[in-house]
């Protein structure tokens, strides 16, 4: 296998015991090599959960009718 990556990580690799019906897994964890230039998108969205801002950055819910019609193709 190949991974592009956006920036330099440390990877760690490390092996499971088998468990219910599944043998043994391999796992390659990557973590980026400065922590400082991690930027998580993810956990970015939980702080924020966390502090309450989130309802004040999403924009409200439309019909699915509005939706259906903005991917529409016309046709002559």
């Amino acid at each position: 296998m190949v991974f592009e990556l956006k920036q330099n990580v440390k990877p760690q690799l490390f092996a499971l015991a088998p468990v219910a019906g599944f043998k043994e897994r391999l796992v390659m964890d990557l973590y980026p090599a400065n922590a400082q230039d991690m930027q998580d998108p993810l956990l970015a969205l939980l702080e924020d959960y966390n502090k309450g801002d989130l309802d004040k950055q999403v924009p409200p819910a439309q019909s699915g009718r509005s939706r259906a019609r903005r991917g529409a193709i016309a046709r002559s």
